[in-house]
Order: structure tokens, then C-alpha cells, then sequence
């Protein structure tokens, strides 16, 4: 006989124009809601036109689909953001997606996975955001990462921060020990300190300073290198093989080829 276990479903608490909210746990839907708080495991599926105090412990918000969030912290987890806004994130919290937002300050071990658009003006410590669509960025600092930044603006990167792949955007300033690992396209404007960019595929870099440095210059500009700026290596540009004309022959040179006689004809001339 086999067991048929029975999987407990639980109906979402639909919550309408209801403010102070304290959610420590079950399942919930909010709509025009104020000063809503979220503890423990409480999961929120969808929430629209809704303010939260703060959303902490193990909570959950699958959609936020516009609204605003005091502070998330801890280990919550955000699943789509498709617009609002956020003071502060911390801690270990997880954003799968945010679509369009605006972030004051996000720090610790925070983890974005996909960030379309919106504006965030602190990054710190060892967050780590895996894909950037376009955005603007004021600083991005200490340890903070960035895998690839597709488009979008920076101000500064400064600390030990980095971006591995840079396929397009403007950067402000690289500053202290920062690194850029791949530069494909776009601006970056100085590059001081002891900052650093592995490959220079294309783009432009306004100017070098300081004890900075570029691995490979491979192609794009370097306006200006002055102090102690330094290109380990750069790829000189090829020069198009030269095309080889047919030598044109004289008249005379012609004609004597034309009229010059056979040998064998010669010798039976001869006998």
C-alpha cells in the first residue's frame, strides 16, 4: 500500500486598504496597504500600491508590483521588483529581478541576480550583482562586484570593487584599487590610484594616472597618459598588405619576347 500524502494548500489573506500590518507568517496578497511589516516566514505574493516599514527574517515578497520598502534585511528574499522604491538593503537578502527602482543604499552580502533599469546610489561592502541591463550607479565601493554591465552609468568605482565584463556604459572615475576586467565599449574618464582594466577591447579612456594600469590595449583610445600610468602591452595596428602591380613591359622588351626564335629551330637550320 503506498501512502498518498497530501500536500496542505494555503489561501492566500487578501488585505485591502489596510494599514499597520504586522505578517509573521501564511500566505498574503496586498493592495493599498501602509506600514506594513513582515517577520519570520511570512510571504507576501503579490503586493501593489503598498508601503512596508521593513521586511526582515526569512519573509518573502514574490511581486512587488510598485510601492515603496523602508529596509529589507536579514535573510528576505525579493523575487521581481517591477517598480518602486527601497531605502536600504542589507544583510543576505536576495533580489532575483528588479525591472525599474530606486535604491539609497544596499550593503553586506546582498545578491542581485538581473537588474533592467532603476537607480541605486550606494553599493558596499560584498554585494554582488551578477547582471546589469542599464542603470545608474553613484558609487560602487569596497568589495562590491558586478559580472557584466551591458549598459547604464557610474559614477565612481572605488575600494576594491569590480566589474568583470563591461560591454557598454560610462564610468565616472576609477578610484584606489578598482578593476575592470574586460572593457568592450563606451567612456570611462580617469583612471587613477593603483585602479586597474585587464583588457581594452574598444571604447574610449579619457586619461591615466597615477599607478594605474592596462594589461592589453587592444583597440580603442587612450586620450591622455601622464604620472605613473602605465600599458603593459599594446597592439599595434596592421597595416593592409600591399597590392603587387603587373610589371608592364616595354616595347621593345615585348617584341623581343614575341619574336624571339626556338632553339631547336636554329640547329636544323644549321644541318
Amino acid at each position: 500500500m503506498f501512502k498518498i500524502h497530501k500536500e496542505k494548500i494555503i489561501e492566500p489573506i487578501i488585505h485591502e486598504n489596510e494599514d499597520n500590518l504586522a505578517l509573521y507568517e501564511g500566505a498574503h496578497i496586498l493592495i493599498g496597504c501602509k506600514n506594513v511589516s513582515m517577520f519570520n516566514n511570512a510571504v507576501v505574493l503579490e503586493a501593489t500600491d503598498s508601503v512596508f516599514a521593513s521586511v526582515s527574517g526569512r519573509a518573502k515578497i514574490q511581486i512587488l508590483n510598485n510601492g515603496e520598502i523602508g529596509s529589507v534585511s536579514g535573510n528576505a528574499k525579493i523575487g521581481l521588483v517591477k517598480q518602486g522604491r527601497i531605502c536600504k538593503v542589507l544583510d543576505k537578502v536576495k533580489i532575483t529581478t528588479i525591472n525599474d527602482c530606486d535604491i539609497d543604499y544596499v550593503s553586506g552580502r546582498v545578491k542581485i541576480g538581473t537588474m533592467n533599469n532603476g537607480n541605486i546610489k550606494f553599493v558596499e561592502d560584498n554585494v554582488l550583482i551578477e547582471t546589469v541591463n542599464n542603470g545608474k550607479f553613484m558609487y560602487i565601493r569596497d568589495n562590491a562586484k558586478i559580472g557584466t554591465m551591458n549598459n547604464g552609468s557610474i559614477e565612481a568605482l572605488a575600494g576594491n570593487s569590480q566589474i568583470q565584463t563591461l560591454n557598454s556604459g560610462k564610468i565616472g572615475h576609477l578610484l584606489d584599487n578598482s578593476y575592470v576586467g574586460t572593457f568592450n565599449y563606451g567612456e570611462i574618464g580617469d583612471i587613477c590610484d593603483k585602479s586597474e582594466v585587464a583588457t581594452l577591447n574598444g571604447g574610449n579612456i579619457s586619461q591615466m594616472f597615477g599607478s594605474s594600469i592596462v594589461c592589453q590595449h587592444i583597440q580603442g583610445k587612450i586620450r591622455l597618459k601622464k604620472g605613473g600610468g602605465v600599458v603593459l602591452y599594446e597592439q599595434k595596428a596592421q597595416k593592409p598588405a600591399r597590392k603587387l602591380k603587373p610589371k608592364k613591359l616595354l616595347a621593345g622588351e615585348q617584341l623581343e619576347v614575341l619574336t624571339q626564335s626556338d632553339p631547336t629551330d636554329q640547329e636544323e637550320k644549321a644541318e
